[in-house]
């Protein structure tokens, strides 16, 4: 395997799962065959063009050096190379691609059939996963598990740094709320009626002197609030009002808020989780502590539920069983060494992937030497 091989597969590998989903689908191979159709080009110009642009860590410079003289609109070119093959996962990659193109908008179909590319991957693991987990899931079981943890568990879990806990419930309670929406009404007249308390002082309610349980830190809210879905700017106003801050302390507001959350996201659900991707839909509240992107949910920390609705996408790496249904290959000597390691390697990726044809670019070089 030449250096410029090697190095592309090592350097897309380093990229997130979107690119190299992107970089091993049929849109790019579409994208490259009209790249090469209207600028009338060999598919291994364009590929090596391709390949050293991911080498040079995206040079906009040494692209131009390499087509000019070979191409007469270099501007143009520039514009759909970056437009039709890059601008798709350009949130995925450190290069301000939308700069180096005249006008994004003319490239908007490849970015929307990229993100549908993403949204079908998703809603198909999604699929797989439930239909595993139907065959597998005590309904009964797993919903004593979420009226428990509703009834009487929630403090013990809010307190405790072990994310497990909110993880399993999160996952036991979507699911059943997806798949047995009968239990929603269960789950809140339960979670209503929790006697923890929340800090030590005692609340005045309708003019009498409560305990400050879960049930009625809520029944005051919702006195203050009404009973209506509420965003964060009613949330936050009730946190920092006199009557919270005279009974609890920073801690215990912490907890109160996020009880209040789990009330609105129960209470109101599925409404709750309107406008909310479905990996992200949560009962429990989860603290996130976003480290890059906010479209990429795979750079997220500690999202324990999606663990359970939703399983992280797999190794890019998909292994082609039937072997005769892609372009067959000539290899006279099976038995060099090198062969046999690359047609293994070549059988690894999806037929039209760019990791595929360089493999296969590898393979014929080394048969024209023979």
């Amino acid at each position: 395997m030449d250096d410029k091989t090697a190095q592309f597969l090592q350097k897309i590998r380093t990229f997130s799962e979107e690119v190299n989903l992107y970089f091993s689908s049929d849109l790019i191979a579409k994208a490259i065959d009209e790249l090469v159709d209207e600028y009338n080009l060999d598919n291994d110009f364009v590929m090596d063009l391709i390949y050293d642009f991911f080498i040079s860590d995206f040079d906009i410079e040494k692209l131009k050096t390499s087509i000019t003289g070979k191409i007469n609109n270099v501007e143009k070119f520039i514009s759909d190379f970056l437009g039709k093959l890059f601008l798709p996962v350009a949130s995925f990659i450190e290069f301000k691609v939308k700069e180096h193109i005249k006008k994004p908008d003319d490239y908007k179909k490849y970015v929307d059939n990229f993100n549908d590319l993403i949204e079908s991957r998703n809603v198909d693991e999604l699929l797989d996963f439930v239909d595993d987990l139907e065959n597998k899931i005590d309904f009964k079981e797993e919903e004593e598990l979420v009226v428990d943890f509703l009834g009487k568990s929630i403090m013990e879990v809010l307190k405790s740094q072990d994310y497990t806990g909110p993880q399993k419930v999160n996952g036991s309670a979507l699911y059943l709320l997806i798949n047995k929406p009968d239990c929603l009404n269960r789950f809140i007249k339960t979670f209503l009626s929790n006697q923890e308390k929340i800090g030590s002082k005692k609340m005045m309610l309708n003019d009498r002197e409560e305990e400050p349980t879960i049930a009625n830190w809520i029944k005051h809210f919702i006195k203050e609030n009404g009973n209506e879905m509420f965003g964060s700017i009613a949330l936050a106003k009730y946190l920092t009002s006199t009557f919270v801050n005279t009974l609890l302390t920073e801690e215990e507001k912490k907890i109160l808020r996020k009880v209040l959350k789990l009330y609105r996201n129960l209470n109101f659900f599925p409404e709750s989780m309107a406008n909310i991707p479905r990996e992200d839909w949560e009962i429990f509240p989860v603290e996130r502590d976003v480290v890059l992107g906010s479209k990429n949910i795979n750079r997220i920390e500690n999202k324990p539920k999606e663990e359970i609705i939703k399983p992280k996408i797999e190794e890019k790496i998909e292994i082609v069983k039937e072997i005769e249904k892609t372009q067959e290959l000539d290899l006279p000597d099976l038995k060099n060494k090198e062969l046999k390691e690359l047609q293994d390697l070549f059988t690894k990726y999806p037929d039209k992937s760019l990791e595929r044809k360089a493999i296969e670019n590898e393979i014929k070089k080394i048969n024209n030497k023979k």
